[in-house]
């Protein structure tokens, strides 16, 4: 793993989220408080200044007026052209299985939740086949039948998240909002029946910031290496994290989160940062993980 103090593959994968989520605001007409976002990509108002200006060039206008910046964008095919150029140089394009005029304007549009940590699509067929079916049945409102954790499931897909290198499919089963590994997922049947959004989803949706949805989260403590500090601590990964003791090494984070994966994942990116302390059995598992790593040469 590379360094992730100063400058490097982290940084401009950080810059990307930022520029993602404002022409986001753009190519939907939305407006938000600069305030807001500093908080919570944990950087100063003159990095914000200098991500709208850099989108100015690109079709994408920002006006602010009493703390409020409206966005908006111009030159529908001049937008097109200069949004699939801006993705691909920031290396968004690279995590999906292709990527061309419609992905940028889903991805404009909401369908794809994008965190961080850019790794390239497997090059699998099946993989493939599933992720535009599901893109499909986002757009069209189709439901979902497939196999997840040995069970048959039948859901109504709301999002693809793309968080911490891992894709999930956000989907309503049995009218809760759960979250489901997209390589986990088999016997993938996209049905003719579709369903109506939920307006108060799409709310709930809209106000999580993580896109983890869970109605049993775990919690966890893990110690965070001093060196990491200025970094982890000014993002939020969890539903809840706090840094609850500190020494002259380490650091100990109190977090709540949706599901166990979403710790692994956490533990694996940030590789040696971060230890996991409590549950112990998690500890276990994620070594276990770092095992099968090694022994199948370096494919976590």
């Amino acid at each position: 793993m590379k360094k992730i103090m100063g400058k490097t593959k982290d940084s401009r994968e950080n810059i990307a989220i930022r520029l993602l989520k404002f022409m986001q605001f753009a190519f939907l007409g939305e407006s938000f408080r600069e305030k807001d976002l500093q908080s919570e990509f944990g950087v100063d108002v003159r990095t914000i200044q200098r991500d709208l200006k850099a989108l100015r060039a690109y079709g994408f206008e920002f006006e602010t007026k009493n703390g409020v910046t409206h966005a908006n964008c111009v030159g529908g095919g001049f937008l097109d052209t200069c949004s699939l150029s801006l993705a691909r140089n920031l290396g968004i394009s690279e995590i999906f299985p292709s990527f061309g005029s419609e992905e940028i304007t889903d991805l404009l549009n909401g369908v794809y939740k994008i965190d961080a940590k850019f790794d390239k699509f497997a090059p699998n067929s099946t993989l493939k086949r599933d992720f535009e079916e599901i893109c499909y049945a986002i757009k069209n409102h189709n439901i979902l039948n497939f196999t997840y954790s040995g069970k048959e499931r039948t859901a109504k897909p709301y999002a693809f998240i793309f968080r911490l290198g891992v894709w999930y499919v956000l989907c309503d089963e049995m009218g809760v909002l759960k979250t489901f590994t997209f390589e986990k997922i088999s016997n993938l049947d996209v049905l003719e029946q579709t369903f109506s959004p939920e307006i108060k989803k799409l709310a709930q949706i809209k106000e999580n910031k993580n896109h983890w949805f869970s109605s049993s989260p775990i919690n966890a403590r893990l110690r965070v290496d001093n060196t990491a500090l200025a970094y982890l601590g000014r993002k939020k990964f969890f539903i809840t994290q706090n840094f609850i003791d500190k020494n002259d090494k380490f650091a100990i984070l109190a977090v709540t989160a949706a599901f166990e994966d979403e710790i692994l994942n956490f533990a694996k990116l940030y590789l040696p940062y971060v230890k996991i302390i409590e549950p112990p059995n998690l500890q276990s598992k994620f070594e276990k993980i770092l095992q099968d790593y090694l022994k199948n040469g370096g494919n976590l």
